[in-house]
């Protein structure tokens, strides 16, 4: 049996988690919990900055590396190691009202250019607050939905979300980009779909993994 799988290349942007940061590690923790490896596996383990997972979805077995970044131009001062993203996002705090300005349309066609970008782009609002349980005090100032929503029109974004419910909310946003690039390789490349199909059923069997 072949051991076919699909590759995803992810880019995730925002701030490290602090105070005010974006929450940007919530997207690890759902690959974190998922992968068929226990360990997070750093290409670099001096980096923080990039990891891999391996994970079975519906039966299809997806490699997926993530690179992290604070800016858009880190990753475009780091793409000769990059090379190559699928998808992009760009993670804000719904209470740091300074953060919806940090993304300019100049910058993303200047890493579009970069990249010969023409992958999945997302821009995500994080309610950092109801995720991580903090009190909301009566002088925090949230990004409305409608402020979202232009800033990702001006960017040209595809998708826009919001994340309020970390388990929720995080399949729901997952399961739309895996969907979203299954579909494409099986229609693509039906006879290797197929075959990453099987060697999918045979991780699950041997992981004891439930289909998902």
């Amino acid at each position: 049996m072949k051991k076919i799988s699909y590759s995803l290349h992810l880019g995730i942007v925002g701030s490290i988690n602090s105070e005010n940061g974006s929450g940007r590690e919530t997207f690890l923790d759902y690959l974190k919990n998922r992968t068929i490896d226990d360990k997070i596996s750093r290409t670099n383990e001096n980096d923080k900055s990039f990891f891999n997972y391996f994970i079975v979805y519906k039966q299809i077995p997806i490699k997926i590396k993530v690179f992290l970044a604070e800016t858009l131009n880190e990753l475009i001062f780091n793409h000769d190691k990059i090379k190559k993203l699928d998808i992009l996002i760009l993670a804000l705090n719904l209470y740091d009202v300074n953060s919806i300005i940090e993304f300019t349309k100049e910058n993303f066609d200047e890493f579009k250019e970069i990249f010969s970008f023409w992958g999945l782009s997302l821009l995500v609002g994080i309610d950092v607050n109801q995720i991580f349980r903090k009190p909301i005090l009566e002088y925090n100032t949230r990004i409305s939905n409608i402020d979202l929503i232009n800033k990702a029109k001006e960017l040209d974004f595809l998708f826009c979300y919001e994340i309020k419910d970390k388990d929720k909310d995080l399949i729901d946003f997952y399961d739309n980009i895996f969907n979203n690039f299954l579909v494409k390789f099986q229609i693509s490349s039906p006879e290797l779909f197929e075959q990453a199909k099987s060697h999918g059923v045979y991780l699950e069997k041997k992981n004891n993994l439930s289909q998902s």
